[in-house]
């Protein structure tokens, strides 16, 4: 394709608009969930296969990095607090295997992308032109692809996918089209506004009587797939500590690295955090946080309670340790008391947008000098020291393979190895190896017999072998009663409850809701007007099953029940605005277009991914999940 540029360069018109999403196979589908798979053994050349096409490694590179740059500039100095918990190396590999995915139907049902079509949509995008309009010349188009961290050939392969997938979506989604009761329901759900009577029946409150053991060995029984512990694995393992202290600095090297260092302000602290949920009640969260503080003022000791109970990943394993940070880097009201306290003191609680924090502040330099040069010490020890020990677990990793046994390289090379108990993939490490849930993710990817590639902890790297695997087991009932008896009861109140809510729903329905509500001595609650898309009251909050049904509803109708906020709610529809005919008419060709969208994106968006289910479960689908892992890392 370049080469056809090359000749074809008198006359070509380009843009390409900050790399355009084609990466994303218009970003609809990203987040689209491909398989997690296994190991498959493509050794570093590629990530993953697609009913025997490779992704290369060199494609993840590329959708990684713009994904990074895309969340950079969305969180700004916040990116790295919340990069752990975006997952953007999954979100990567599940573009690309939609992308892949979407290519192998087209092609399957006999759609092709000829080189002309390609060098069409790409004189569209509006980058590879000068003022006048020709095209840029090849040394700027690859300037310019190079730029946004993109290869020629990556992504005129992405172009040719995107064109696959527009020629797809067009043959799957011809001719739907909104009915004209789609447009009008949708205009009322955006214009008009509801009243709504209710009656609730919670679950939580039903009344269950005494349980025979008979009875709960039945139910245990009958759902013994919900009982059955997870599959189970076992490793042997040996670390190689990263010991920044061991590194001699040269003066040489500590200057050329302050010449680079700002002159900035800095402070090094530590930090538990329990999470709130966004928009959530944070009581339990400050309750929680509380109670470790009061341990803390006590005098337990910080770094193990961080370990145990800090809700962030990325530094809850190293004792809640943030490293080094300046001014600008922390969200506000984390960063303003961070700088307030001296080393060594500790913070009240402390609410961000993250949670709750306890704050500790551990080193503070004093003047801009000290600052810069510890700093830049820092970070030469932390970099060196990373190199030697990953160098270091490689050599002894290929020892191991080669017939070494861990006792010979304990006793030879002083490092620490162990045996770890059988851990399910949700199970935490930390207690054993100071690991990140995804050492666990790694594990479960091998088959038995094979080692990780090292793996790098914030404190060392850890290289296993899978030596042990248990295959998921029923446990034993009297080990699982107190359980199955909560499970039972729950599932009978729940029963109880819909029981209750039904018969008084073929009441309600004869009688009207309120005069059944009188006879059953129940209280009815009369909603203000709401609009689709809002809160219906403090009680059942929003709902969208009692938004779509009291929309739908005619006056004095009355809904069956329907599960709110944890709660079985019976409604009638008590008062509507009027519904505008003028405005209607007037808004309709717009709402009939936007419906029309919406099908064919839901539409395909259902398609696409039975196509990757179906992929999967003919195992046309293999991630190197560890290798993913290690690019990510």
């Amino acid at each position: 394709m370049l080469a056809f540029f090359r000749k074809k360069k008198s006359y070509l018109n380009w843009v390409l608009w900050l790399m355009i999403p084609v990466l994303g196979a218009g970003m609809v589908l990203l987040f689209v969930d491909a398989p997690t798979g296994t190991s498959s053994g493509f050794g570093g050349n590629h990530v993953a296969s697609v009913a025997g096409e490779k992704i290369p490694t060199l494609a993840f590179r590329e959708a990684y990095q713009n994904l990074v740059d895309r969340y950079r500039q969305q969180f700004g100095e916040n990116f790295q607090q919340i990069a752990a918990q975006l997952r953007l190396g999954d979100q990567a590999i599940n573009a690309l295997v939609t992308e892949y995915a979407v290519a192998y139907e087209a092609e399957r049902l006999g759609l092709t992308v000829s080189p002309q079509e390609i060098q069409q949509k790409i004189i569209s995008y509006p980058v590879f032109r000068d003022s006048a309009g020709n095209f840029v010349g090849v040394a700027q188009y690859e300037e310019i692809l190079l730029h946004n961290n993109l290869s020629v050939g990556m992504f005129e392969k992405s172009v040719r996918h995107q064109l696959l997938r527009e020629k797809l979506e067009n043959v799957l989604t011809d001719g739907l089209e909104a009915t004209e009761d789609e447009i009008r329901e949708d205009f009322a759900k955006s214009n008009q506004q509801v009243k709504v009577s209710y009656v609730y029946f919670d679950r939580e409150a039903a009344q269950v009587g005494e349980v025979a053991d008979e009875e709960l060995q039945k139910f245990f029984e009958e759902n013994s797939e919900v009982y059955k512990n997870p599959e189970r694995r076992g490793i042997s393992y040996f670390t190689v500590p990263i010991s920044p202290t061991d590194v001699e600095l040269s003066e040489q090297a500590i200057q050329a690295k302050l010449e680079s260092t700002p002159e900035v302000e800095r402070v090094r602290a530590s930090h538990i955090l329990i999470k709130t949920p966004p928009g959530g009640d944070d009581g339990q969260a400050r309750k929680k946080a509380q109670a470790l503080l009061d341990q803390i003022r006590k005098g337990a000791n910080f770094e193990k309670l961080a370990r145990q109970n800090s809700e962030d990943e990325g530094s809850a394993d190293k004792g809640g340790d943030l490293g080094f940070f300046q001014r600008g880097t922390m969200v506000p009201e984390f960063e303003k008391v961070a700088f307030q306290l001296e080393p060594g003191e500790v913070s009240d609680l402390v609410e961000s947008p993250f949670g709750v924090h306890i704050i500790k502040t551990t080193a503070k330099p004093r003047t801009s000098a000290d600052s810069r040069r510890l700093m830049a010490e820092f970070e030469l020890r932390e970099e060196e020291a990373g190199r030697r020990a990953k160098a270091r677990a490689e050599a002894l990793l290929a020892r191991w393979k080669a017939g070494a046994s861990l006792e010979e390289l304990s006793q030879e090379e002083g490092i620490r190895t162990g045996r770890t108990p059988l851990f399910a993939l949700t199970d935490s490490m930390a207690d054993k190896i100071p690991v990140r849930q995804d050492f666990n993710q790694q594990i479960f990817a091998l088959k038995r017999g094979e080692f990780n590639t090292p793996y790098l902890s914030n404190v060392q790297y850890v290289v296993a072998l899978l030596d042990r695997i248990q295959a998921p087991q029923l446990p034993d009932f009297e080990e699982v009663k107190e359980k199955v008896l909560a499970d039972y009861k729950e599932q009978k109140r729940g029963e109880v409850a819909e029981r209750q809510a039904k018969q008084f729903f073929h009441r309600a329905r004869k009688q009207g809701l309120a005069e059944a509500a009188r006879e059953a001595g129940l209280a009815v609650t009369t909603t203000d007007f709401f609009k689709s898309g809002v809160n219906v009251d403090e009680i059942l909050k929003f709902s969208p099953v009692l938004h779509d049904r009291a929309f739908r509803l005619e006056v004095g109708s009355v809904s069956p029940p329907v599960t709110v906020a944890e709660k079985l709610v019976v409604f009638e529809v008590v008062e509507k605005t009027p519904f505008d005919e003028q405005v209607y008419q007037e808004q309709k060709q717009e709402i009939a277009a936007q419906l029309h969208t919406e099908k064919r994106t839901t539409f395909f968006t259902s398609y696409i991914q039975n196509v990757v289910d179906r992929l999967r479960e003919e195992e046309k689908i293999q991630i190197d999940r560890a290798l993913i892992n290690e690019l990510a890392a």
